[in-house]
């Protein structure tokens, strides 16, 4: 019956989602830290900065092109 793929549906249902548990637990006890980047050179401190949202980095729009 319908019952006997529950199992199965089950094993496939762990296998997909046990990698969004696994990944941020794993990167917590390597980097110290449960999100990717690590800030260890001037450069990554560069990136997070830009990223975090720095004044030169803000996105313009139409306004910002000068009218020829």
């Amino acid at each position: 019956m319908w019952y006997e793929a529950l199992p199965s549906l089950f094993l496939v249902g762990a296998f997909v989602c046990a990698p969004y548990g696994i990944v941020p637990l794993v990167q917590k006890l390597v980097n110290g830290s449960m999100y990717g980047r690590k800030t260890a050179s001037i450069d990554a401190v560069y990136c997070n900065r830009r990223d975090v949202g720095n004044v030169s980095n803000k996105p313009r729009g139409l306004e910002a092109i000068p009218d020829n």
